[in-house]
């Protein structure tokens, strides 16, 4: 939202005009706004305040910055949703994160935690004001480790704090739930639920949440984080649901040069000189999936025309495509 709206000073009419205009992928325009904004902000420290702005118009769900913000999330789970199909995936129920502070669902967490004295708030040293978790709360040995600010002095909750809140929630130990609406309907019938704060009455609205086992995939240099929720879930008692809160960590995403080559990434020399390079979002180093899977389609396509000529364009496309889905379903 800050890069739309500070940045290029584009008012929410303009934003919403690209999300409806069919030569525009508008969640390619989201990944290079997102790495102009992030450079912005590196050269430019006075404009974290638009971040901050933005975070607490969110959060509040008023003002054009809200509304925006909401059209952007929506126009790019669409976006997302279509190339998930492509891989032949699809989705039960997609929570999001701003009703997990409309609902309250973070107010109740942050008693409990306070409560319980898992969490307790700092009056001096850096970060005076803020709400944190000890060291020892996550780490066998804190000696020389700090405490994990949970909400900071500005009143913005930390992405684990609303962690700690969702996980409650997955485990049915929240005591509150998301109301649900569709959201698309798929194939074969099935309905696509999206989460919503808004009382709404669906009949046939499944009950999610109450799992036995949570399982968050999720990159391994979020190893740290994963074991501040696991902590919140300790120090308010629930040490069975903190066991079975699994992270499936996979290793650092990486480009060798000669793959950025070929999906025209553009590298600096000193990126070209390198082994591999990382994926990276605030960069704009990374791929887009549905780029691969076009590349993918493409180089099975030639191969395929060239083994079975004789076959129809629409065979061979075919054949092609249910080559490259299968190749990208184990590199993606």
């Amino acid at each position: 939202m800050a890069g739309f709206h500070y940045l290029e000073k584009k008012s929410f009419k303009e934003v919403a005009r690209l999300t409806q205009d069919p030569k525009v992928k508008f969640d390619y325009v989201c990944w290079d706004a997102y790495a102009r904004i992030s450079a912005h902000f590196k050269e430019h420290e006075d404009a974290l305040a638009w971040r901050t702005e933005a975070l607490h118009a969110i959060e509040a769900g008023e003002g054009e910055l809200a509304r925006m913000a909401d059209l952007v999330s929506g126009s790019i789970v669409q976006a997302h949703l279509k190339t998930m199909l492509r891989l032949g995936i699809e989705y039960d129920v997609l929570p999001r994160e701003s009703e997990i502070l409309h609902l309250k669902f973070w107010a109740y967490a942050f008693e409990l935690l306070k409560a319980r004295g898992a969490i307790h708030l700092e009056t001096e040293g850096k970060n005076a004001g803020c709400w944190v978790m000890p060291a020892s709360a996550f780490v066998a040995n804190p000696e020389g480790q700090e405490s994990k600010v949970i909400v900071r002095s500005n009143g913005i909750v930390t992405y684990v704090g609303k962690d700690i809140a969702y996980q409650l929630w997955k485990f049915g130990l929240l005591g509150k739930d998301f109301f649900y609406k569709p959201l698309t309907q798929y194939a074969d019938g099935r309905i696509l639920w999206i989460t919503t704060d808004e009382p709404v009455s669906y009949p046939d609205a499944p009950h999610f949440g109450h799992g036995a086992r949570v399982y968050n995939v999720i990159d391994v240099r979020q190893s740290y984080l994963q074991d501040v929720v696991s902590a919140g879930l300790r120090a308010l008692k629930f040490n069975e649901q903190a066991d079975a809160s699994i992270h499936f960590d996979y290793e650092i995403v990486a480009l060798s040069p000669r793959c950025c080559v070929e999906l025209d990434i553009p590298l600096s020399d000193e990126d070209k000189s390198k082994p591999y390079i990382e994926v990276s979002g605030r960069k704009g180093l990374g791929v887009k999936a549905d780029d691969l899977i076009d590349k993918l389609i493409d180089t099975a396509l030639a191969e395929v025309a060239s083994r079975h000529p004789e076959d129809s364009v629409e065979e061979q496309t075919r054949a092609a495509t249910d080559i490259a889905i299968g190749h990208c379903g184990t590199s993606c």
